[in-house]
């Protein structure tokens, strides 16, 4: 086969198509499984088509995201799909629906989020908790975008309650934190997350997480899904909490409190 690459476009591609997710066969290993074809992307079992593969190496191929021009090399598709400035994401402010290119986050968080927009390297903020029932609780869930160097970033917030077992107070607070990449998992930087618990009793408490890995933006990173009460049709909604940095099971001191958190990222070393 001589060494010549073809370049296909996207009309060329209509009856290339993954059996499951629908995009492209572009993303190795390719597999049939009852006569249906896979792509990578979705890694299901299946006899793999080394001669499609072969092929498919002499082939530059478009990216999934309609209004991007790119064409791509075998190997290097699913690489451009995480870092692709045109993929959609869906807005991860809470109650917010819109889906726009990750390359406009911070164009929307600025006409419609302006006091969650960051254009720094760290996030700070205060919340009050009362010693109330624990019916009386409301949970607090926060998205920011942020912007610092070539990146760009979303940091999320999850913070609840435990009930006491026997009383209609609380008996434990849960605070969760991640930051994620909106071009995909980045090795180059990392965050830290500190936070001060100052009683009105006078007691203070500091807790300190570092080194904490930034993962790629995914859409169904959702904070209503936690809670279980999201209508997005393309969510789990399964109260799984997905922020991988969790100060958890904090006593509460029956008082007053004040919570002051610091999230701040960092260049590797």
């Amino acid at each position: 086969m001589s060494d010549e690459i073809i370049g296909l476009g996207k009309d060329d591609m209509l009856a290339l198509k993954c059996a499951n997710c629908e995009l492209y066969l572009s993303v190795p290993p390719i597999t049939m499984n009852e006569g249906e074809y896979y792509c990578g992307r979705c890694n299901i079992q299946g006899t793999r088509i080394e001669i499609y593969e072969e092929l498919a190496s002499h082939i530059l191929f478009p990216c999934v995201n309609e209004t991007c021009t790119r064409l791509l090399s075998w190997g290097n598709v699913a690489n451009h799909e995480t870092n692709c400035p045109h993929k959609l994401i869906c807005c991860p402010f809470v109650n917010c629906i819109d889906v726009y290119e990750a390359n406009e986050i911070l164009v929307h968080f600025e006409d419609y989020h302006e006091n969650h927009l960051y254009f720094e390297n760290e996030i700070c903020f205060f919340r009050r908790f009362r010693n109330l029932e624990f019916h009386k609780f409301t949970v607090d869930k926060r998205a920011y975008a942020l912007s610092w160097g070539d990146l760009k970033y979303v940091v999320m917030v999850y913070m609840d309650a435990k009930e006491h077992r026997r009383y209609d107070s609380i008996d434990k607070y849960n605070f969760s934190f991640g930051v994620y990449c909106v071009q995909g998992r980045t090795t180059k930087n990392h965050y830290n997350v500190e936070l001060t618990v100052s009683w009105d009793s006078g007691d203070v408490q500091h807790y300190l997480m570092e080194y904490q890995s930034i993962l790629e933006f995914k859409n169904d990173y959702c904070l209503n899904c936690i809670q279980g009460n999201c209508s997005a049709e393309i969510h789990n909604n399964n109260k799984q909490n997905f922020l991988p940095t969790k100060f958890h099971n904090l006593k509460n001191e029956y008082d007053d409190m004040e919570l002051e958190v610091l999230i701040y990222i960092e260049e590797d070393e």
